[in-house]
């Protein structure tokens, strides 16, 4: 992840498996494409998983995208977005990048 970031974007564990990254001055697109990279690289993070367990655990890259002050009002709406468009990305398929919606998780898709 660090290696696609740029100096100003910060990059941390969130918990378990998750991960954020804090993009200051970048709007839904330039993140969705900095995503994208992050995805590309995933043959490089699978190699490393392979390196460090017998055989490795396949990896994937599912990525919610949420901007302030585009889609949320504070700190906690916003990541409360980003969860609910990373579950999106998720429920279509694991390895994508789904920007915010406006869509609450488990509304129908219209």
């Amino acid at each position: 992840i660090r290696k696609n970031v740029r100096r100003t974007d910060l990059a941390a564990r969130y918990g378990g498996e998750e991960f954020t990254i804090l993009l200051p001055d970048a709007d839904p697109e330039s993140a969705a494409t900095l995503a994208h990279r992050v995805q590309a690289a995933l043959p490089e993070a699978q190699s490393f998983v392979r390196q460090l367990t017998e055989g490795g655990a396949p990896v994937s890259v599912s990525v919610g995208v949420a901007s302030f002050p585009l889609h949320a009002r504070d700190w906690r709406e916003l990541i409360e977005r980003a969860d609910e468009a990373c579950y999106e990305a998720k429920r279509l398929g694991k390895s994508r990048v789904v920007v915010w919606s406006g869509a609450p998780r488990g509304a129908a898709s219209v």
